[in-house]
């Protein structure tokens, strides 16, 4: 992702393997809440592999959804 303030819910996507990078680093690439009901990024592990190439990295998730959280593992 390119550098900049993304007003975002990601839902991961059932596959397996995926890298997100930012352009920049965390201090330059922030991902906020669109639905505060919904944590930033939500990650099923039922029906995908988070393994070693899982990889998220450069980024600040900014805001919550009322418990705290910002990225869910289920």
């Amino acid at each position: 992702m390119a550098v900049g303030t993304y007003t975002e819910n990601i839902i991961w996507p059932d596959v397996n393997s995926i890298r997100l990078f930012s352009e920049g680093d965390s201090s330059n690439t922030i991902i906020k809440h669109s639905d505060i009901s919904l944590p930033i990024l939500l990650i099923n592990s039922s029906a995908t592999t988070i393994d070693t190439t899982t990889h998220i990295s450069g980024f600040t998730f900014l805001g919550n959804n009322g418990d705290g959280i910002g990225i869910r593992l289920e």
